[in-house]
């Protein structure tokens, strides 16, 4: 994604009205941008990739809401941070069917397991709503790629 740049560049004649001399009077102003390469991802979600993973973790309504939960408390590093028990009593659930769940997707390549109930969300698939800047973005989308050696070629 890239942020546009813009120059503006002005050159003024002033004429002194008593001796009639012309002096040239320039300036310039410049915005800067910078060029994030957040590719294959137009939007915050991939949505054929997301129903795919869906399709293939998700069995049920509970399931969806499960996954929307653990989605909404992704933070701006595009991480998701939780107590498998509070999450579990939150939701009227049992521990298994959290665990279960995160386990699927990991599978899907959806989460990677970064330590004890701390997720990595695919960047390529979904950014947060607390992603709040292209370069947060890109970073997310970097720390992917590092972390599970694989590109998006696949997404």
């Amino acid at each position: 994604m890239k942020e546009s740049a813009s120059s503006l560049s002005v050159e003024v004649d002033v004429v002194s009205p008593t001796t009639g001399e012309i002096i040239k009077i320039n300036g310039i102003t410049t915005e800067h941008s910078k060029y994030y390469s957040i590719s294959k991802i137009t939007s915050r979600i991939n949505t054929m990739t997301l129903l795919t993973v869906m399709s293939k973790t998700t069995k049920s309504s509970k399931d969806i809401e499960i996954l929307n939960h653990l989605l909404d408390k992704a933070d701006r590093y595009n991480e998701v941070r939780l107590n498998v028990t509070k999450t579990a009593k939150e939701l009227g659930v049992g521990r298994t069917k959290i665990t279960t769940l995160l386990k699927a997707f990991q599978n899907e390549d959806f989460f990677y397991k970064l330590d004890v109930g701390v997720y990595l969300i695919n960047s390529y698939v979904w950014v947060g709503r607390r992603v709040s800047s292209n370069e947060l973005r890109e970073k997310a989308q970097i720390r992917w790629v590092t972390l599970t050696h694989k590109g998006n070629e696949d997404e």
